[in-house]
Formats: structure tokens, C-alpha cells, sequence
């Protein structure tokens, strides 16, 4: 018998094959749904969060494998933007910016055309039960295409498209004196009226084609302003349009003619980072689904808390904390909900604070540990479970009965990948480009600092012990110019995300930053934390990136009150 594969592979979605996509993606807790409609749709979420994946099972292809037998009303065309049509840079060469729009416009055509029909080549016998002779007339005529004679219908465009896109190449590599500029295609030319002639194959009478853009934010300029331009159009009853966005990537929504698109209007956003990880959020159930999931494709009859148990030692003295921190909140609250917000907020931080300075790290263990761990993004869900079965698979005599991950390899494979994740933050300037080697020993300070107000508050703070996540106050613009570009290449590296959600005044909303959780476990952190944000002012930030401390007061600071602070500390749960 072979031996099992690990079932936590967290391969691109790319290079997933339609099998594996089918099984192992979740379409719920997470928007993706939103996919597979007549709306025009923009995803937003750093990578890893699910994006792709979610493009991908909405396409026809792994709709087909899902149902061979039938021909979605819905036709997914997954357009990858890293792809040599569209990393084109030849628009650059104009000065004319009118040229640049339309040559950019073109080669984005060009790379939906060969999508779309490379896609509906898919579908068995689409051609049945209409005339072929007729409609290659119709696309010759319409489309100006000069399609080849012996060749099937799909087959003769995917060759004529292939020919006029190396056409137009051979054009702009004329020397100067004799070029140009070539004969281009537009969507208004081309794809709108294939949809048109398409639509009379009886297989796609009713065909909605959704065009599905991944990693938009790897297009110039000129190209994103054309796909808005595109979402712009106000009859969707034949297509829409589905983008996906890297949140660190420089997404706008300008068109050519100067104009914006607006949400709500003429898209929907959905954003597949979810701040919120314990077992009832969201993401926690999407994590949860997805963990059985893969446990049941490997043959593994056991939900993700068994699979990877919490270290019994620290279960039992955690219970007890809650006991003892519950009995001192019984004698100064009197109603039930007063006393469950303060077991919420001390109960872990109890635990922490009786461990001897001189103690061992924690044994982080357990599967609600390694989804709070993940800061919210699937991928870093999967990263340190595949490790962590890779490492039973090493010390198991049989290889066939992997039933369960130790919590003490757990905890070794968890403090592993945090020193890790120290060694890249201390790296960046070889990571990121763009990062000088000053930049990352600043970046590398930030964060230490963090680490060691986090370590204070999580000792002594007595409202917002387990805060790990911060908004900036009082930024002036020199502040931004010096602070925003060093967060950002965090954020690049994936060490730091940024979220939204209520600010203490009410009514209000502030953006704050979250730290990648891994980092914490080596340094003897709490990674499940409480949805609280430290406010730093932006001064503190800028001289934490020299190596000072950030001031820390254990009293909460600012006149919130106790009512709305609690309710600040529930949101999570």
C-alpha cells in the first residue's frame, strides 16, 4: 500500500489540477458565491487568502469536471494577468497617451479572446446542432477575422488569434523608418460581438460569460483603466466581470475617459480577509470545513480538534485559570455578561502571567491555536499543518496512520516557523525589492519594539491584556513619509496586514495594523489575542525604528466607556 499524501499541500491554485480544486476548495463563510452571479466583482485580499482558488472553481473547467454532463448556464474564463500578452510593456514607447490606451487595449483583448475560446473548447461536442459553415461566415464577416480553411470552428480562431497577435508583434519590431502603428482590437470590436455569435450555438443560448481577472494589480496602468472601463458598461445580461486584486497592489478605479466606477454602482467588493479567527467567526468555520475536508480526502477519520489535540497539561492549568479569574470577576460584577467579558479578557492572560520569567515557551498547540496563528489568510493555515504532518510522517513506523499530531510537534514545528518568520523580517532587503538593507534593520526594530510592549501589556495591562494588533495616532505628513513605505514592504513580506473595522467612537471606522501571528510564539506571546488595537502615536512608531522603546501606561488611557469598551472586546466572539 502507498504511502498517504500529506493533505495540507498548499500548492497555487495555478498549478492545482481540477480534481484537487473541486475537492479541497469551501464556497462558504467567504463571499466566493458572489463569483458565480450577473454582478461585476472586485475581490480584495493579500495572497493566500483564497482569491485565486476562488476563480478558479468558478471556472468552466473545473465546473465541467464537477458536472461532465452539463453546460453551465455560466461560463467562467479564468484570465491570469501574469501572463506574456499582458506583462507587454510596449505601450511605453508612446508619447501619445491615447496610443498607449489603445495598444494596452489590444493586447488585453487579445489574451480574453484566446481564453475564451481556448476555455470553450472544453465542452464536449459543443458545436452540436448547429451550422458551423454559417457561423464561421458570421465571425468572418463581423469580426473581420480571416479564419483558416480545414480547421474546426473553435480551432480556426484560436489559430487566427494566435496569428494576429504575432502580427501586431512583428509590426511594433519594424525598425522606425518603417513602422506603423498596427491594426488593433478593442472589446466594443471584438469580444462583444463574439459573445453575440456565440450565444447561437443551441449549447450556450443562454450562456452568461463571466470574465475572471486574477492578480489585476500585476496590469499597467493603461490596462486597469481599461478593465474599469469595462465594468462600466451598463448591460451585463451577457457577461460580467470578476477581479482580483492583491492588497498591497496599487488598485484604482479610473477608466480611459477620465470617469471612476463605484461600488455598489457598477460592482460589488468583497474582501476575503476576515479579521475575526476564533471557532465562531467566519473564518473560523471556513477553517474548520476546510481542515475536514482534507482530512477526509487522506482517509482520516478525525475533526481538526482531534487531529491536532491542545497539550493536556496546558488545557488543565488554562481551566483552572478560568476558575480562579472567574471567582475574582464574581465578587466585582454582579450581572453574568460582566463577568464572562472579564473571564474573556483575563482568563489566557492569567495563565501567562503565573509562568516563571525563566520558564520554557509555551506548548502552542491545538487546531484554534494554528487558525488564530494564520492572522486570517487560508495559506497560512496550511503552511504549518503540511510541515507538521510532514514531521509525523518522519517519526511514524507506519506511514499509513498518521491519526494525530502530537502537541509537543506541534509546538516544535510552531516555534520553528516563528523563528522563521524572525529570520525574514530580519531579511527583508533580500526579499522585497526596493528594501535597502537600512530599511530592514528599521522594519526589524518596529517590530521587536512590538514585541516587547506586547510582552508588557499581556504582564500588566489591566483592561486590554492580549491586544497584539495597533492604529496609528497623531500622524503628521512627515510621519507618513517615513513610516507608510517601511509598514508597507511588511505588508509586502506578508508580516504585516492591514484591516479595517470600529473605531471606540461609535459610528466611526479606523484602519489598524496586524502583526503575522507566527511572529509571536517565539516570543512568548499569546497569538489568540483579543480584538483590541493599541493606539501608538506615530512618534513613538518612528523612534521604536531606532531601537526606543514604545511608552507603555498600564491604565487604559482615554475616556471610552466601560460599556463600550466590553462591547469592543466581544466583537471577536
Amino acid at each position: 500500500m502507498n504511502p498517504i499524501r500529506n493533505p495540507f499541500e498548499y500548492e497555487a491554485a495555478n498549478n492545482l489540477s481540477s480534481d484537487k480544486i473541486a475537492t479541497y476548495f469551501v464556497d462558504d463563510y467567504n463571499y466566493s458565491r458572489f463569483i458565480n452571479s450577473t454582478r461585476n466583482v472586485v475581490m480584495v485580499g493579500d495572497r493566500g487568502c483564497g482569491k485565486t482558488m476562488a476563480l478558479i472553481y468558478n471556472s468552466l473547467q473545473v465546473q465541467l469536471h464537477l458536472l461532465p454532463d452539463v453546460v453551465p448556464d455560466r461560463i467562467g474564463v479564468y484570465i491570469p494577468c501574469k501572463s506574456v500578452l499582458m506583462q507587454k510593456k510596449e505601450q511605453e514607447l508612446f508619447d501619445d497617451p491615447q496610443f498607449a490606451c489603445i495598444l494596452s487595449e489590444h493586447f488585453l483583448t487579445m489574451s480574453v479572446l484566446f481564453h475564451l475560446v481556448n476555455d470553450l473548447s472544453r465542452i464536449p461536442n459543443i458545436l452540436d446542432g448547429c451550422d458551423v459553415v454559417a457561423l464561421k461566415a458570421e465571425i468572418a464577416f463581423s469580426l473581420g477575422f480571416a479564419l483558416p480553411f480545414g480547421a474546426g470552428l473553435l480551432d480556426s480562431l484560436r489559430q487566427i488569434i494566435n496569428k494576429e497577435s504575432r502580427e501586431v508583434q512583428m509590426q511594433l519590431n519594424e525598425p522606425s523608418s518603417e513602422w506603423k502603428f498596427p491594426s488593433t482590437r478593442s472589446f466594443g470590436t471584438s469580444i462583444l460581438p463574439l459573445f453575440d455569435i456565440l450565444r447561437k450555438i443551441p449549447k450556450l443560448t443562454n450562456a452568461h460569460f463571466m470574465l475572471l481577472f486574477d492578480d489585476v494589480h500585476d496590469l499597467n496602468d493603461e490596462q486597469l483603466r481599461t478593465i474599469n472601463s469595462w465594468i462600466a458598461y451598463r448591460d451585463h445580461s451577457i457577461f460580467s466581470i470578476k477581479v482580483a486584486s492583491a492588497r498591497i497592489g496599487q488598485l484604482h478605479f479610473k477608466t480611459t475617459s477620465g470617469g471612476m466606477i463605484l461600488e455598489g454602482h457598477d460592482f460589488v467588493q468583497i474582501d476575503l480577509e476576515q479579521p475575526f479567527h476564533n471557532e465562531e467567526s467566519n473564518f473560523g468555520k471556513l477553517a474548520y470545513r476546510l481542515v475536514s475536508r482534507r482530512l477526509e480526502e487522506a482517509g482520516i477519520a478525525k475533526s481538526p480538534e482531534d487531529f491536532f489535540p491542545v497539550n493536556e497539561t496546558f488545557e488543565k492549568e488554562l481551566a483552572q485559570c478560568r476558575i480562579t479569574v472567574r471567582q475574582r470577576a464574581s465578587t466585582l460584577y454582579d450581572s453574568d455578561k460582566s463577568i464572562d467579558d472579564y473571564v474573556y479578557r483575563f482568563a489566557r492572560a492569567e495563565w501567562f502571567r503565573q509562568r516563571a520569567s525563566h520558564a520554557n515557551l509555551p506548548a502552542y498547540s491545538g487546531f484554534q491555536t494554528l487558525v488564530y496563528l494564520s492572522t486570517g489568510v487560508i495559506r497560512n493555515l496550511l503552511e504549518p499543518c503540511y510541515w507538521m504532518f510532514d514531521d509525523a510522517l518522519s517519526q511514524s513506523s507506519n506511514s499509513n496512520e498518521i491519526l494525530q499530531i502530537d502537541s509537543s510537534l506541534q509546538r516544535e514545528r510552531i516555534i520553528d516557523r516563528s523563528k522563521k518568520m524572525w529570520e525574514r523580517l530580519e531579511n527583508l532587503d533580500r526579499i522585497v525589492e526596493g528594501c535597502s538593507r537600512e530599511d530592514a534593520k528599521k522594519i526589524y526594530s518596529l517590530f521587536d519594539q512590538l514585541a516587547i510592549l506586547f510582552r508588557k501589556r499581556l504582564e500588566k495591562h489591566e483592561s486590554e491584556p492580549r491586544a497584539i494588533s495597533f492604529t496609528i495616532s497623531a500622524m503628521n505628513s512627515a510621519d507618513e513619509e517615513e513610516l507608510l513605505p517601511l509598514l508597507d514592504v511588511a505588508r509586502s513580506a506578508q508580516l504585516l496586514y492591514l484591516r479595517g473595522g470600529p473605531a471606540k467612537e461609535r459610528g466611526r471606522r479606523e484602519k489598524y495594523y496586524v502583526p503575522n501571528r507566527m511572529l509571536w510564539p517565539v516570543r512568548g506571546l499569546d497569538p489568540n489575542g483579543q480584538h483590541a488595537r493599541v493606539s501608538i502615536r506615530a512618534e513613538y512608531l518612528r523612534m521604536a525604528m531606532i531601537g526606543k522603546p514604545i511608552p507603555f501606561e498600564v491604565k487604559l488611557s482615554g475616556s471610552t466607556s466601560q460599556l463600550e469598551q466590553k462591547e469592543l472586546f466581544r466583537d471577536e466572539s
